[in-house]
């Protein structure tokens, strides 16, 4: 008979996750994460294959949970700038959290060095996503003429997701809601501006 789990993976996922927060990938050793998520290296090994293969298990979940709520903010039907304000400023009451740890996926971007492609492809994944969802607010506004038809949109999403990244890790230092929602308006004026 086989061996029931004795851990649900959830608990470890977010046990992993705080672990490689704090000291990022390259800084954490498989044994912190034994002592965090309390598996033995077995059970780890077999549910995650790797430091490597956990790490990618904590983005998925990361994108899957901890994203969800503010991508739904973007998401919302009708598509439209409306949406990509709501999400920004969601996006400031969540850095202005002192609890707030910043974004884990630009954390990530900026362990690219020491992470594995498969890792590396996955963050951008998420990333272009993300700018995606962006450009598809944008385009949908500009098609009701709330933004000018000759307007770059490609580079404006790219302009917002870039702002983002920054943000998060301003976030990290600065809990200013106030400096927060000045960079914000600036950055929507550059994009909705004639």
């Amino acid at each position: 008979m086989p061996r029931l789990k004795e851990y649900h993976k959830e608990d470890v996922l977010h046990a992993a996750m705080n672990v490689f927060w704090e000291k990022g990938f390259h800084g954490t050793s498989v044994n912190d994460l034994v002592k965090a998520t309390g598996l033995n290296k077995h059970s780890m090994y077999k549910e995650f294959g790797n430091k490597e293969g956990l790490f990618k298990a904590c983005i998925d979940n990361y994108v899957g949970e901890a994203m969800k709520d503010n991508m739904s903010i973007l998401l919302r039907k009708p598509l439209g700038f409306e949406n990509i304000k709501a999400f920004f400023y969601n996006c400031i009451d969540i850095l202005t959290n002192k609890q707030c740890k910043s974004c884990f996926l630009v954390n990530s971007v900026a362990e690219k060095e020491v992470l594995n492609e498969e890792i590396n492809s996955c963050v951008k994944m998420h990333l272009v996503a993300q700018e995606k969802v962006f450009y598809d607010c944008l385009q949908a506004s500009q098609q009701r003429n709330e933004i000018a038809a000759d307007k770059d949109l490609e580079t404006h999403a790219r302009l917002l997701m870039c702002f983002l990244e920054g943000m998060s890790i301003t976030g990290k230092i600065h809990h200013d809601r106030e400096s927060l929602h000045k960079m914000v308006e600036r950055v929507f004026s550059l994009v909705t501006s004639s």
